[in-house]
């Protein structure tokens, strides 16, 4: 395992969380709203406004947790607007960075709900703020690949770096 001598700060990782939103944002300024609710059927009949939903929702698991001091990844809605129109999905994507601008303790103590397996068996798990944050941004560098993905099988621009990782991106500048 690599270790980095550089210790990141919580603001590091808010701004990293903020910078993932943003590209999201300025992705979805060249998609129309056909395109962003087109089944691929590579992607197992998925849509872009699916996998931006997705990942959306995670940040706001985090910001926005439906009970005080618990993350929960697994209960959220579906088939919202977001999925359905890149206007709401930008619209959710500004109010998720303003309430990143506002963070107060991300090293806090929250507890994490996770469910184990399909029968709904779940565990509680200890994190931080500033960790499920980091989690979130890469969670949503992952579907943003996926999102990548069908954009260019319906023929969208997606920039440079879109969906890459940073440890990908590191990697191929060495």
């Amino acid at each position: 395992m690599v270790r980095s001598t550089a210790q990141v700060h919580s603001s590091e990782v808010v701004a990293a969380s903020t910078s993932i939103l943003e590209q999201c944002s300025r992705f979805l300024r060249g998609v129309d709203r056909s395109r962003y609710c087109r089944p691929c059927s590579m992607l197992s009949g998925s849509t872009i406004g699916q996998h931006v939903r997705h990942s959306l929702d995670h940040f706001s698991a985090v910001l926005d947790p439906i009970e005080p001091g618990v993350i929960d990844y697994d209960h959220r809605e579906r088939d919202t607007p977001v999925e359905h129109d890149p206007l709401a999905a930008r619209s959710s994507i500004e109010q998720l960075i303003r309430q990143l601008r506002v963070v107060r303790a991300p090293s806090a103590a929250v507890r994490v709900r996770v469910m184990l397996s399909a029968d709904g068996r779940e565990s509680l798990l200890t994190s931080t703020i500033e960790r499920e944050l980091a989690f979130a941004t890469h969670h949503a560098i992952h579907h943003h690949a996926m999102i990548a993905a069908i954009a260019r099988t319906l023929q969208l621009d997606v920039p440079a770096g879109f969906g890459v990782a940073p440890s990908t991106e590191r990697a191929r500048f060495r």
